[in-house]
């Protein structure tokens, strides 16, 4: 029998909720517990600190929830690539994942379940006037990254997946191959997009964990973003979004934390998400442990 309980995040360090949600609560043996039936994970910055690997206290937690019947997604915008992939495939083998910010699900494999490719002439046109200006450019495709110009990331990336190539190279990638992302890198925090937009096309600005300092451009096509992708995620897993708990630290990831019923966000996640949303311990601190270890207690199995 369900009925409503108690919001969730009850007991986890909050400094504001935005809104009250609702939990579900299902009687198992004469005892109430919260039901908890996907739990999906950012990557940097939530399970991965900067230049530090994932820890062994991550991997036998997340052994721990796949045993007790807990399934786990990740949700990134990296590419099906390097630690995406191999981090999807230790998770949830043959099953779904976000990549690319949302503009693509697929199997650790390769299976596309769905991608959102942005307009040949949108493309074209935003190359074009990156290449005028000279500005770092990637383009993402679904199971590789492609850059050209001044490399903002290399020093501060220790799991690099992408490969270098001329502007002239680039052009050519994205003519002949289906472009999910494309992401400007500057210097400046610029009120607006480098590059006009073009039609058919939406952008926004972020920062990463990875490379302090710079921000990211991204141009996706509209409404391709980390919670549409997760909604999209949830009917492929036959689940409830109310009964997902998802985590994630940057500004990317409020879509996906406001599409599920239980948010949470590492301590040091940007201020833009602790002040919203429940918070556990800093990322560097094993946060990722102690979200699984939340949505075991939940489920009541430990």
């Amino acid at each position: 029998m369900l009925r409503r309980g108690r919001a969730p995040g009850s007991g986890i360090r909050s400094r504001r909720a935005t809104r009250s949600r609702c939990t579900y609560r299902q009687t198992a043996g004469g005892r109430s517990r919260t039901v908890v039936d996907l739990l999906i994970l950012d990557i940097d910055g939530t399970i991965k600190a900067p230049l530090l690997a994932i820890s062994d206290n991550f991997y036998g937690a997340a052994e721990r929830a796949r045993s007790a019947g807990l399934r786990i997604a990740i949700c990134t915008g990296r590419p099906l690539a390097g630690i995406a992939a191999e981090l999807a495939e230790r998770l949830g083998p043959g099953q779904p994942h976000v990549f690319q910010g949302g503009a693509l699900i697929a199997t650790p494999s390769g299976t596309q379940v769905h991608a959102d490719c942005m307009p040949d002439s949108g493309v074209r046109q935003i190359l074009t006037a990156a290449a005028g200006q000279q500005l770092h450019t990637e383009i993402y495709l679904p199971l590789h990254a492609w850059f050209t110009g001044p490399d903002a990331r290399t020093a501060c990336r220790d799991d690099d997946e992408r490969s270098l190539v001329s502007r002239e190279e680039l052009r050519s990638i994205a003519v002949s191959e289906p472009v999910l992302r494309i992401v400007i890198m500057t210097t400046s925090a610029t009120p607006a997009s480098p590059v006009a937009v073009p039609s058919g096309v939406s952008w926004h600005a972020g920062h990463s964990v990875q490379i302090p300092g710079y921000i990211y451009h991204s141009y996706t096509v509209p409404g391709s973003d980390k919670g549409s992708a997760v909604r999209r995620l949830c009917r492929c897993y036959g689940v409830d979004p109310a009964r997902v708990m998802a985590a994630g630290d940057d500004i990317a990831d409020i879509p996906m934390l406001e599409a599920v019923g239980y948010p949470l966000v590492p301590a040091d996640a940007r201020a833009e998400l602790t002040s919203r949303f429940p918070m556990v311990g800093a990322c560097a601190e094993d946060a990722a442990v102690e979200i699984i270890e939340r949505a075991l207690s939940l489920r009541g199995e430990i």
